[in-house]
């Protein structure tokens, strides 16, 4: 059973994102962008699409200075930020904030996690919205 909380990089997927696809990749800004428009497109969002859209998400509004409240960030994020010199722009705002917009659709058949049974409880898929609200929002507060 893998690791899974309803903050950013709460989960083992988004992780992976961060520390093995991020990483590993010869452009990782193509990568973040791609994951992005990816989460935005999808006719249908996945659960793995979704939180690695949350991740890409979590790293711009990083990147901005719009950093999570009472939430301890990854230390890849910062390393990765600070290696890379990576300063998003507001086009790429933008489309985190679209795709956080996308994640929080609440139609289930558009949105594997607006499942309830995809959760251990209401309790928990409301506090995962928040979460993703919440990033929202601080994206938007870039802008």
């Amino acid at each position: 059973m893998g690791a899974w909380g309803e903050n950013s990089f709460e989960n083992d997927e988004a992780l992976d994102w961060l520390c093995v696809h991020i990483e590993e990749s010869s452009d990782a800004v193509k990568l973040i962008r791609e994951t992005l428009e990816a989460a935005t497109k999808a006719e249908y969002l996945d659960q793995t699409d979704c939180e690695d859209a949350i991740a890409a998400a979590e790293l711009i509004a990083c990147g901005r200075g719009a950093r999570p409240k009472n939430v301890e960030v990854p230390k890849e994020v910062d390393d990765w930020l600070q290696r890379n010199a990576y300063a998003p722009d507001d086009l790429m705002t933008h489309l985190a904030i679209a795709a956080m917009n996308r994640a929080l659709d609440e139609d289930i058949d558009r949105s594997e996690l607006a499942h309830p049974d995809k959760w251990a409880g209401e309790d928990v898929q409301e506090k995962w919205f928040a979460a993703v609200r919440d990033l929202r929002d601080r994206l938007k507060s870039t802008i």
